[in-house]
């Protein structure tokens, strides 16, 4: 360790907490005064264990705790309102590269945030504990502010590819869109043996609102082969959705159908 109060230096230190710990070097210039520290730290072969972040992230530790124990290398440069991150993590449920910059004005919950993330064969069900999603590889940009739904404003491009969801793997999910005030719009298609869909979608959150806006163009939908229903289905054509309230008992909408052929345990349906 060398410097002054104000700045220092560490160089390939090992700092320890419970049973996680981070290797690594560490400059620090600004000190005493840490809202005006200027930090740079370049870790590697660092472990962090759900279990001692409890303390700092409480409920959150239990998401964290499916993924088992987070080994990590990665570079820190900024203060703590205004920092960029670069990271490759590995868990037991698979890894997650982040290059991303974020600004925290006061708040966290007002933070700014602009970068790349990427997932590798990641279990998302399990960090969610729900088992209607699986492993998912994603290669996602964002940019934006906030992280609640009602004050989240950010755009997003992401690419999902060999992606799990109930129990089938996706060839390529490619989704662009944003997000403001409880309000999502963009594009989506689904490229993939069972399913060749394109569209654009509308979707209003808030509670006195509830509007959810679909214009599909199937090509090819095999439910069945896809696992969302047991028997034989498959379909293409058109399908345009306007619906109001949301709330399956108050449900009001219009669909249109064009030019589609549903076929139904090899029944063809022209509609």
């Amino acid at each position: 360790i060398w410097g002054t109060v104000g700045d220092f230096n560490i160089e390939e230190t090992r700092f320890g907490y419970g049973n996680s710990y981070l290797i690594g070097g560490v400059s620090c210039f600004g000190l005493p005064d840490i809202s005006q520290t200027f930090v740079l730290a370049d870790l590697t072969d660092s472990r962090v264990l759900p279990d001692d972040l409890r303390p700092h992230i409480g409920e959150y530790a239990n998401n964290l705790q499916q993924m088992g124990r987070i080994d990590f290398t990665g570079s820190f440069a900024g203060d703590l309102n205004n920092f960029i991150a670069r990271g490759d993590f590995d868990t037991n449920q698979g890894g997650l590269h982040t290059d991303i910059r974020l600004q925290i004005p006061g708040e966290i919950n007002d933070m700014s945030y602009v970068g790349h993330l990427k997932f590798r064969e990641m279990n998302i069900g399990a960090f969610f504990e729900n088992e209607l999603l699986q492993q998912v590889n994603l290669d996602a940009t964002i940019d934006g502010k906030g992280i609640t739904l009602e004050n989240a404003d950010f755009t997003c491009d992401a690419l999902l590819y060999n992606s799990g969801l109930k129990g089938y793997k996706y060839d390529t999910i490619v989704a662009n869109g944003a997000f403001a005030q409880n309000f999502f719009e963009g594009t989506f298609g689904v490229n993939d043996p069972n399913a060749l869909v394109e569209g654009k979608a509308q979707i209003d959150f808030r509670p006195e609102v509830e509007i959810l806006e679909l214009d599909v163009v199937v090509d090819r939908f095999n439910a069945n082969d896809l696992n969302l229903l047991s028997n034989k289905f498959s379909s293409y054509g058109r399908i345009k959705l306007d619906a109001r309230d949301l709330d399956p008992d108050n449900f009001v909408g219009t669909l249109q159908i064009d030019s589609a052929i549903l076929l139904i345990d090899n029944k063809e349906v022209i509609l």
